[in-house]
């Protein structure tokens, strides 16, 4: 048997005996990192039992790496408080604990670099030398969204324009991609 196998069954007896726990709206359940298999129906199955028992315990903790298993849980939980921590460095060799915004720590990169940029244009916020570098991966990130496979995964915004100044119209999107018009 797998390990991952071996913790899904392991969770799976820890939920049956929290079930048949008599006391369990006065329990405390802490799941440490509780999904560890790449299965989408474990994930959802998963997410779905701890959903139910926050209904039913006192208080639910769940700790995990993954941002979006957190997020699908937030976002699927219609009744009771829910608070979002975060551990984070105070830069002293340190970390602390706060609240955070799930939708934060799962939005793309790109939507980050999009918000930065935008707080810089219209409220003079950051620093110019980091919104350079966001400028040019905005660009690259829309080209490639706008020309699907006109791009390699190695070619970068001096590549790109290069590439569009040298092609004439739909040549080099045509070549790597024969659906793609332009």
């Amino acid at each position: 048997m797998r390990a991952r196998d071996r913790s899904t069954l392991a969770l799976a007896f820890f939920i049956a005996k929290l079930e048949n726990d008599t006391k369990l709206a006065e329990t405390v359940v802490l799941f440490d990192d509780p999904f560890t298999s790449p299965d989408q129906s474990r994930r959802l199955r998963t997410q779905l039992q701890i959903r139910k028992l926050a209904d039913v315990c006192r208080q639910v903790i769940v700790f995990s790496h993954d941002a979006l298993f957190l997020k699908q849980i937030v976002d699927r939980k219609p009744t009771g408080e829910i608070k979002v921590l975060e551990f984070f460095s105070t830069g002293e060799g340190h970390s602390k604990i706060g609240e955070c915004e799930i939708d934060d720590l799962t939005r793309p990169e790109n939507f980050k670099e999009y918000d930065a940029l935008h707080r810089f244009l219209h409220y003079a916020e950051g620093d110019p030398r980091s919104v350079a570098p966001a400028i040019r991966r905005l660009i690259e990130s829309y080209l490639r969204m706008k020309q699907p496979g006109a791009f390699k995964a190695t070619e970068w915004l001096g590549d790109m324009i290069r590439i569009i100044r040298e092609s004439g119209p739909g040549i080099r999107s045509m070549k790597r991609n024969p659906y793609l018009r332009t």
